[in-house]
């Protein structure tokens, strides 16, 4: 098993023992600190409040954290969602990511 698999595995069971709220939060924070690594800058600057395309993220970098999101959550999160999200998207987001964890993993699961 590849480390980025036990990552995802990890996570994924830490998410089902977790109340709603707090798996939000989880995966709202990792969404940012995946953020900020793609911005190259740290996860505190990463402004929840405003849309990725806001904050200087192009397309090139848009896919880039699409990647590692659909891959540490093993979920499919369109481009457009992803790039529009500002709080309310990132936590509706985060929501259909928590469900996705929460599912076998490459389940596709809708809004």
């Amino acid at each position: 098993m590849h480390g980025s698999d036990l990552r995802v595995n990890e996570l994924r069971d830490k998410l089902k023992t977790l109340p709603h709220d707090e798996a939000l939060h989880l995966i709202e924070d990792e969404i940012v600190r995946h953020a900020a690594t793609v911005m190259q800058t740290d996860p505190e600057r990463v402004e929840r409040d405003a849309a990725l395309d806001q904050m200087g993220v192009d397309s090139l970098m848009a896919m880039e954290l699409l990647a590692i999101v659909r891959e540490q959550f093993q979920c499919r999160i369109s481009p457009m969602e992803l790039m529009k999200t500002s709080r309310t998207l990132l936590i509706s987001t985060s929501a259909k990511t928590e469900r996705c964890a929460r599912a076998s993993p490459g389940a596709v699961v809708g809004r």
